[in-house]
């Protein structure tokens, strides 16, 4: 038996289920995912209860047609935890704090959205914010009936299908039933939802919480909290969830046409977001989220202003529509959901195609099968640069020239700006439909994946400069066809210019590859050798795709040509080069147009190398199209300068740039004399340096070439996938090489350190071989200008302590190095200092004696670290009665911060250390034995540094050097 003839009506409210007697109905989830009735037949006693309570069969409408409508804004507090203006927490506790029960949708462990009974306000949380899933109501229906029967109070929230549902199942009203119907734009299968969350997730397991709309502010966020702490947020225009939602095509198949998603409306109140707030001329502040309201019937309208009068809470309200209403706001700009269901105008037929191709290929390729339909991700190298945009263009209309889709995945790969000026009016970008960073949607967006031209691959031997997971598509899942296209490593390179382990890395990138192709022939033979890869050489992009595309886009240039001119495009200016461009332009007599490189951050550079302001022009891209379409002559040192030089069948000059060899082999693909010179020098002093050009013998050589590329192209984009290496295996990959990498850098960064320390050691040792004392090095290092000290003209040991016993406004540090045991006992005889004797061999040793008195005296086996602060000068006063008036003056005292650490022989290979800092300054002269600095109380300043070699020198040496 079926409830229903078509099951596509069902709304899956559930009513059936709660009122069949015989237990026979159970809901669960269909093939789409939406709950819906199964009949067990043995069960069944043919009442036919389930037909009478079923809202898709018993449409009944009560309410008033033309309900009063107002905005509402709650404080700020309950915002935050609220989907809009907060109005049904309003209502809930209302309830609650009656001692009633309230009924609403929350998740389970696994995201599943169910309905719950709540009975305190310590749960109400659980039953807030939207959630844009399809509840289960289970036996909610039943459970408040029970209630409803002993007289409590209940409002019970849903969806109007699920308020309708209720209603018919109940067969009455009760005084203490309040219903509550949301504006719904449709219902999303659950199913669907926790494919989305485990595909993009890694598991529902590692998801901690998930919002549909941000609590910060009134946003239309999708978020998703993981328990590792990560909080990742997409705006629904780039969710792929939210797109299947709020584009119709994710909804269940009765939302098309729902019989409740119009007035009269099923609930006593029905609540939603008022989107319309900026056209509604409210009163109040509205956007960290506002409701509209529509009360109902007479029993809405009470519950409303009971609520409203009872509550503790601030709010802000404001009727605008309805009875008494002046300029009620115009019903058009209201959701569109309150007066008929949103996807009413939606295809159906695209609906049931959607949940087809999830059961082939998954959710997430699903929706970008139905909403975006591209074939092919470009993975672009797409820099400020005029060649690099022409490049990159050509590539993708020759692509979608074959009758495919393609975008470019900028939302991995960041594209120049000034390109993007150009590129965004003429090319589809993953980055309007796609999050920053987003590997797995550009994956189950795309099928096939092609790295285009330009200098793609040049930046491997720098490795991190951009990331080559994404340039050498290690993100792509392992069905995913790969393809390069005329990719380039600039500059050719040998195996002793790749690191070993990045070239592991990239070797089993490469090999992932079903297809590949290069720029230039050398980089064939780089492919072979290097990454043990076959490469077919193939011809520059801008030169396969139909050449007519070239004067289109140049033809919408404004540029008037009025005047013959040579152009001269140059991205490397050397004094040369520009003589010989002035010779040029004077020998042919020619107006002279200089074009340099896009790129920002070379230009003024550029500009003032080349010294031609009154002929540097900086068209965009149509215009330098422009310009090179209508120049008599061309002179550049750009490989794509050369490239449309030939489109546009120009005479010119190419002088050999860096990466020679880029144009050696152009110049061999070309293949005709007296276009290429080495140097700009070699120009010098010819009346013509511009020769004939025989266009039809160019193109034949070029012709063959540009078909077999052509024809290479179109081959691969249907190649067969090969078996290749998963992702994850590429992660694996990718994260060894990491690991050594930064393992190198930190090789590299203590060797740069060690340099710069031999370097200071070496000028220290230069200082003191001149005879400067170390606390003279010291002080000139750090540009302290020195207070004077009898103590530094001191070298006798018992001299110079009786001066330290005598006057006591002195704070001594003392900081032992290796060993400084051996005449340790003898040094506190003549010392006199009242320091601990019990030094033990090659143990550290630390202590500080302030003004007499000791406040550290530490000895270990192991490192010493001594912290010690101190108050320099003492409070000085003066007063006096200037003027008639009462002056009081104080002297600041200095703060100083003493720092000791102390090394003795405790390891295997010595690694001993002696540091006395103070503030920050490292004053200790790191000798073996004792070091010493007196630091004066009174002022905070140095006034030596010494060291006393108590290991070895029964003497009692003072040493300063």
């Amino acid at each position: 038996m079926r409830i229903l003839d078509n099951m596509e009506n069902c709304y899956g409210c559930g009513a059936c289920c709660n009122v069949c007697p015989a237990g026979a109905i159970d809901m669960k989830e269909n093939k789409e995912g939406f709950l819906e009735p199964f009949i067990d037949e043995e069960k069944c006693i043919s009442c036919e209860k389930c037909k009478k309570v079923c809202p898709s069969v018993n449409c009944l409408y009560s309410n008033d047609p033309e309900p009063d409508i107002f905005a509402f804004s709650a404080e700020e507090k309950i915002l935050y935890n609220s989907s809009s203006g907060g109005i049904f927490s309003f209502l809930a506790e209302y309830i609650l704090q009656a001692g009633g029960y309230v009924v609403g949708a929350a998740y389970d462990s696994q995201f599943l959205v169910n309905h719950v009974m709540i009975h305190s306000i310590e749960e109400l949380d659980k039953i807030r914010r939207s959630k844009y899933l399809q509840s289960a109501t289970g036996d909610t229906y039943k459970k408040t009936k029970e209630l409803l029967e002993m007289g409590e109070y209940v409002l019970y929230s849903g969806c109007p299908c699920q308020i309708a549902g209720l209603l018919r199942f109940l067969g009455k009203d009760y005084d203490t039933l309040f219903t509550v119907d949301l504006l719904c734009h449709g219902i999303p299968s659950p199913k669907l939802f926790r494919e989305h969350l485990t595909n993009s997730f890694d598991g529902i397991g590692n998801i901690e919480d998930v919002e549909f709309r941000s609590r910060e502010g009134w946003s239309t966020l999708f978020q998703v909290k993981l328990k590792n702490g990560e909080v990742k947020t997409a705006y629904n225009n780039k969710s792929v969830y939210m797109k299947s939602f709020l584009l119709d095509i994710n909804l269940r198949a009765s939302c098309f046409r729902c019989q409740y998603s119009k007035l009269p409306r099923q609930g006593d109140i029905t609540i939603g977001d008022l989107w319309a707030a900026q056209s509604s001329n409210l009163s109040f502040e509205y956007r960290k989220g506002v409701s509209v309201i529509l009360l109902n019937n007479k029993k809405g309208e009470r519950l409303f202003q009971d609520t409203l009068s009872g509550s503790g809470h601030q709010f802000q309200m404001q009727k605008i529509s309805g009875k008494g209403v002046e300029n009620p706001i115009n019903q058009n700009l209201l959701n569109t959901n309150i007066f008929y269901p949103s996807a009413i105008n939606s295809d159906i037929a695209k609906r049931r195609k959607f949940f087809e191709d999830c059961s082939d290929m998954g959710f997430e390729s699903a929706v970008y099968a139905s909403l975006h339909k591209f074939d092919v991700g470009l993975m672009l190298f797409m820099s400020n640069n005029y060649g690099s945009i022409a490049t990159n263009y050509a590539l993708y209309r020759t692509i979608t020239d074959t009758g495919r889709r393609a975008a470019v995945i900028d939302n991995l790969v960041v594209i120049g700006n000034t390109a993007r000026d150009f590129v965004k009016k003429h090319m589809n970008f993953c980055s309007d439909f796609m999050e920053k960073g987003d590997w797995r949607a550009v994956n189950q967006c795309f099928k096939t994946f092609v790295v285009g031209s330009d200098l793609s691959w040049d930046w491997i031997m720098n490795q991190w400069s951009r990331q080559p997971q994404y340039m050498m598509l290690g993100f792509a899942d392992k069905n995913k066809r790969m393809i390069s296209y005329a990719s380039s490593f600039g500059a050719k390179k040998e195996e002793k210019d790749i690191d070993e382990d990045a070239r592991v890395l990239y070797t089993h990138y490469l090999k992932r590859f079903d297809a590949v192709s290069v720029r230039e022939d050398y980089g064939v033979e780089m492919c072979r050798k290097l990454f043990d890869v076959h490469a077919r050489q193939v011809i520059d992009p801008v030169f396969i795709c139909n050449q007519e595309i070239w004067s289109e886009v140049s033809a919408s240039s404004q540029v008037e040509f009025d005047e013959d001119y040579l152009l001269a495009y140059i991205l490397n200016p050397l004094p040369y080069k520009r003589k010989a461009i002035l010779e040029a332009a004077q020998n042919l007599n020619e107006k002279l147009v200089v074009i340099l490189d896009l790129y920002e951050v070379n230009y003024e550079a550029n500009k003032r190398a080349m010294a031609m302001d009154e002929n540097i022009v900086k068209p965009d891209f149509i215009d330098w199209l422009a310009y090179f379409q209508h120049a008599s002559y061309v002179i550049t040192d750009s490989v794509h300068g050369i490239w449309f030089s030939i489109i546009f069948k120009k005479k010119f000059v190419a002088i050999k740039n860096r990466s020679r060899e880029r144009f050696d082999s152009l110049e061999r693909l070309i293949d005709y004399p007296g276009l290429f010179f080495e140097d700009s020098m070699s120009l010098l002093g010819k009346t013509n340096i511009f020769a004939d050009i025989d266009y039809d013998v160019v193109y034949q050589h070029l012709e063959t070439s540009r078909m077999e590329s052509e024809n290479w192209l179109r081959s691969a984009l249907d190649v067969a996938v090969k078996p290749k290496s998963d992702v994850e295996s590429v992660k694996v990959m990718e994260r060894l090489f990491r690991s050594l990498h930064e393992k190198k850098e930190l090789v590299n960064k203590i060797k740069r350190e060690y340099s710069y320390e031999e370097e200071q050691k070496k000028s220290i040792r230069e200082q003191l071989n001149a005879g400067k004392t170390w606390l003279e090095v010291v002080f000139t290092r750090n540009q302290i200008v020195p207070e004077e000290s009898k103590l530094r003209g001191i070298n006798d040991i018992q001299e110079y302590f009786s001066i330290l016993q005598n006057k006591t406004d002195y704070v001594l540090v003392l900081s032992g190095f290796d060993e400084c045991s051996g005449q340790w006992k003898r040094f506190l005889e003549v010392s006199g200092l009242p320091l601990r004797a019990d030094i033990g061999w090659r143990e550290s040793y630390a202590a500080v004696v302030d003004r007499g008195a000791v406040k550290v005296d530490e000895k270990s086996k192991g490192e010493i670290n001594i912290n010690y602060e101190f108050l320099a000068g003492f409070p000085k006063y003066s007063v006096e009665y200037v003027d008639g008036e009462l002056r009081v003056g104080c002297r600041p005292l200095r703060y100083c911060k003493i720092k000791v650490k102390s090394k003795g022989f405790t390891g295997a290979m010595g690694a001993c250390r002696s540091e006395i800092l103070v503030d920050n300054i490292d004053y200790s002269m790191n000798r073996i034995g004792i070091n010493i600095v007196v630091i004066d109380k009174e002022t905070g300043n140095i006034m030596d540094s010494i060291n006393v070699n108590t290991y070895s020198d029964p003497s009692l040496k003072i040493n300063r050097v």
